[in-house]
């Protein structure tokens, strides 16, 4: 059989990641993953660049981060107000709620798989 790399991604904001095989091969890690993180698992062949850059590409547009003031909704469907930078990290203080009125959470600014940028009305 022809080894070719895939790029297997799982649901529920884990992410994705390459791998090399055959179709059968990659097949059998794909419905290990999604039974492992008990979530849907999707399978495709990599690009020549993702192969090249050793990385995969989620499709997500490069400014795609935490931003001050930005209303977020998580993968479950809660909505999270972006309240500022925490200290010297790259993480950022969220807040619950679309007025950043709830409880306080950590978040690194960089990790956003899963989550959706809300638009102000």
């Amino acid at each position: 059989m022809n080894k070719q790399h895939w790029v297997i991604t799982v649901g529920g904001g884990y992410g994705g990641f390459l791998f090399h095989g055959t179709r059968e091969e990659a097949e059998e890690m794909r419905r290990h993953k999604a039974r492992w993180e008990q979530a849907i698992a999707h399978m495709r062949r990599a690009t020549p660049s993702e192969v090249q850059a050793n990385a995969v590409d989620h499709g997500l547009p490069k400014r795609e981060f935490l931003q001050p003031g930005d209303v977020w909704q998580s993968p479950r469907g809660s909505l999270y107000r972006v309240v500022g930078p925490h200290g010297g990290t790259d993480q950022v203080v969220l807040r619950k709620g679309p007025d950043g009125s709830g409880r306080k959470q950590f978040r690194s600014r960089d990790n956003v798989l899963g989550w959706t940028l809300q638009v102000a009305n």
